[in-house]
């Protein structure tokens, strides 16, 4: 029993004592009972696991068995929703940190902070506190989400116990550096939404207010504000690259757990856009078929949250590997020769013939650079109207050397001296396929 209240409690009955006995004569006993378990112990009534124990130790003393002490059930008429009841004399000390567990490896620790319990009464369900021995009290401070991302809405809601209605509510966020903001003002709506704009560790605050102007809070440390973010954009090979190199992108996403996400890409060369898709972690492959410097953008969607981050990307001309193509002529005077690959983009080059007799029968020569392994399409002219065209087939030819006089076809390379013609090459009629063809450019 606390000492003080104890020399008052006696002092209070020898004077009772007194005016009774100079009332009646008779020296009375009189015996008051009075509950001062609050003043000297800490007394828990329990609601949580069926067969709770607790592990406790007092301010200044180490802690008890970890396995801890079963707590006995609650038998003392008070507070009956609450299953079992637990009182510790405090002693000379001011309070006792402590944990629960079901006795069979489920913990419960406050997230590995314990519970702190003065001296007094308190109401534990489930990790809420009511200090029972106290009026106007803030209990607990909610939220709809343990963590946001920016432009997320949170609900705040704080509960209170006791106090004298009607109550005000106000919810403040406190961002690193002491900025607040105020999220809702004093109102008697006891929940307030909230819109974070920037990410950060906030401290949020339940403010409550009661008839009689009494306040109490409770604040949450540390809430985590995320945003939704496109860190970087990763590419199998380093640029610039070629034309037709195939190139593995990918996305380092972050802060995107529980989320669906749709992840995509756009690349454009300035003059044309395409949109690629990607796998929900951002994956893709990606063929360039065009020289120039890409503008590549990741982006990724999930509902309302939305990022996105850009690369520049160099992508070159493809290195075509030349060899030589040599074309023997006979036909008509002074020719240009005029040359593409076969399936290839873009215009016929041309080049003009030289005379040349080092081959019997023929008259011109032309040394053409052609990629390697390409099968080339050939057809003369006098750059006027006339047109020596294979009867609009043109010659097909592969890098090497060639003869062809008046419509027929030899490779040098396999016939040496005087030429066998190929019969199935007849020669066009002067001014078939004719026309002004400079400037013309085979690869595209």
């Amino acid at each position: 029993m606390n000492e003080a209240l104890d020399k008052q409690m006696t002092k209070l009955i020898v004077i009772l004592s007194i005016i009774l006995f100079g009332l009646f004569g008779v020296l009375t006993y009189l015996t008051i009972q009075y509950d001062n378990s609050d003043k000297k112990a800490v007394i828990i009534y329990y609601k949580g696991y069926s067969s709770p124990r607790i592990r406790y130790r007092f301010d200044t003393e180490p802690w008890g068995p970890i396995e801890g002490e079963p707590i006995e059930a609650n038998t003392s008429g008070k507070y009956s929703d609450y299953t079992h009841r637990f009182v510790m004399p405090l002693k000379n000390h001011e309070y006792i940190l402590a944990s629960f567990n079901d006795g069979a490896g489920n913990i419960d620790d406050n997230n590995n902070e314990n519970y702190k319990f003065e001296r007094g009464s308190y109401a534990f369900d489930n990790g809420q506190i009511i200090r029972l021995d106290k009026t106007f009290q803030a209990i607990k401070l909610v939220t709809s989400s343990p963590s946001a991302f920016v432009n997320q809405k949170v609900t705040l809601q704080l509960s209170t116990y006791n106090g004298k209605a009607p109550f005000a509510y106000k919810y403040v966020a406190q961002i690193p550096g002491g900025q607040e903001i105020i999220i809702q003002d004093f109102s008697n709506n006891n929940t307030a939404e909230w819109t974070p704009t920037e990410p950060g560790n906030y401290t949020l605050l339940g403010i409550a207010k009661d008839k009689k102007g009494k306040i109490v809070e409770k604040r949450i440390a540390n809430f985590a504000v995320t945003s939704l973010a496109v860190k970087n954009i990763t590419t199998s090979v380093e640029a610039p690259q070629k034309v037709g190199t195939n190139i593995a992108l990918n996305m380092d996403i972050d802060n995107s757990s529980n989320l669906e996400l749709t992840c995509y890409y756009e690349i454009s060369n300035g003059e044309n856009t395409t949109k690629l898709e990607a796998t929900s972690v951002g994956a893709a492959d990606w063929t360039p078929s065009e020289p120039g410097t890409y503008t590549i953008k990741a982006k990724i969607e999930s509902g309302e949250y939305k990022a996105e981050n850009e690369i520049q990307y160099e992508i070159e001309e493809e290195e075509i590997e030349l060899t030589k193509l040599t074309v023997y002529y006979k036909g008509i005077e002074n020719p240009t020769v005029y040359f593409k690959v076969r399936d290839g983009e873009g215009d016929f080059a041309s080049a003009q013939m030289t005379y040349d007799e080092s081959k019997p029968d023929y008259k011109y020569k032309a040394d053409l650079d052609v990629p390697f392994g390409s099968e080339v399409l050939v057809y003369f002219s006098d750059g006027f109207a006339y047109a020596d065209d294979n009867n609009g087939q043109y010659y097909k030819l592969t890098p090497g050397v060639y003869g062809i006089a008046n419509g027929q076809m030899n490779n040098l390379e396999e016939y040496e001296g005087d030429a066998e013609y190929d019969e199935g090459f007849q020669q066009g009629e002067p001014g078939q396929g004719g026309g002004d063809f400079s400037g013309w450019w085979p690869f595209g």
